[in-house]
């Protein structure tokens, strides 16, 4: 894995003018590296997936396992946003050399516009992409941790709504979720949703009934609703899973987060809520991640330590 992570370096090294990667790797290795112009080819959407990936201080010499974050993006947004506008590098740095966050590889995959799940035709299965294609290899490329309790994801916004209805729909994977200002939806809010916001955000990926066109509570809908999602897992499976919810106070998701949270609570499902004043932007989404990643760090080193005491 060393030296497949060298070659990559040197490859690099030539297709980004003014990055001396075969001259520098030893002193790359005391910091962080951001790699934004990744590409997966995959077979399920037949179509290549943009990604980018954070590798922490001492990473390129390392043979251990590191956690890992799939951090997705918002609707509308792209790999890139939260490195652009989350300042992602900055608070990573700051969470790990802080000791907040242990070392960590946080990888950022580009959904577009599919709300993370798999398109009600079948035409767009991001989900089984995700699942099926994209994390076994990314454990291949990288040296990240399978297990479960090493793996988390989040996301803010639309990846905030994709992060809690992956983990919801499976917890064999994803053990820790990280939620910012999370595009959650009741029924009503979601008959509520005005009808242009609807046909363009919401309809192609969750409404494809050509006979009632103007049903919106549909069945696919409901298989990837996670307030109807909490009730269809036992409780046994629900109690592995850690939940981070961050929302502004004046976002207009703060409401169906603060019911997701307390419905959380009832089903007994170890969970963090910070709420501050703010809205559904960039400025509130920047230290949200900065009280995010700690959240990860506390639950990771928890379990590292439980893990190591029962061995």
């Amino acid at each position: 894995m060393k030296r497949h992570f060298a070659v990559q370096m040197a490859l690099l090294s030539l297709l980004l003018p003014g990055m001396n990667f075969l001259t520098s790797l030893k002193a790359q290795d005391k910091n962080s590296i951001i790699i934004d112009n990744l590409v997966f080819k995959s077979k399920i959407l037949r179509s290549e997936i943009s990604y980018a990936v954070y590798l922490p201080p001492g990473f390129p010499s390392s043979e251990k396992q590191y956690p890992v974050l799939y951090l997705l993006h918002g609707f509308g947004s792209h790999h890139r946003t939260w490195i652009t506008e989350g300042n992602l590098k900055e608070t990573a740095d700051f969470s790990i050399r802080s000791g907040f966050l242990p070392p960590a590889v946080i990888v950022l995959p580009d959904a577009g516009t599919s709300w993370n799940i798999n398109d009600c035709r079948g035409k767009y299965r991001w989900e089984d992409m995700f699942l099926m294609e994209f994390i076994p290899y990314i454990e291949a490329q990288y040296h990240i941790s399978r297990n479960p309790n090493h793996r988390a994801i989040g996301g803010l916004s639309m990846g905030g709504y994709g992060a809690i209805v992956l983990a919801l729909k499976h917890p064999d994977i994803f053990h820790l979720v990280l939620a910012m200002s999370a595009a959650l939806r009741t029924d009503d809010d979601l008959l509520k949703t005005d009808e242009t916001q609807w046909k363009n955000n919401l309809k192609p990926v969750f409404s494809c009934r050509n006979d009632a066109p103007s049903q919106r509570i549909t069945a696919h809908w409901q298989e990837n609703n996670p307030f109807l999602l909490l009730d269809q897992i036992p409780e046994d499976t629900l109690k592995q899973l850690s939940f981070y919810l961050d929302c502004g106070k004046d976002d207009y998701f703060y409401t169906s987060n603060r019911l997701f949270a307390s419905l959380l609570e009832k089903h007994n499902v170890p969970c963090e809520t910070a709420v501050f004043e703010g809205t559904h932007s960039w400025l509130y989404w920047r230290y949200a991640l900065k009280r995010a990643l700690p959240y990860a760090g506390k639950i990771w080193t928890r379990k590292i330590k439980s893990e190591s005491t029962n061995q």
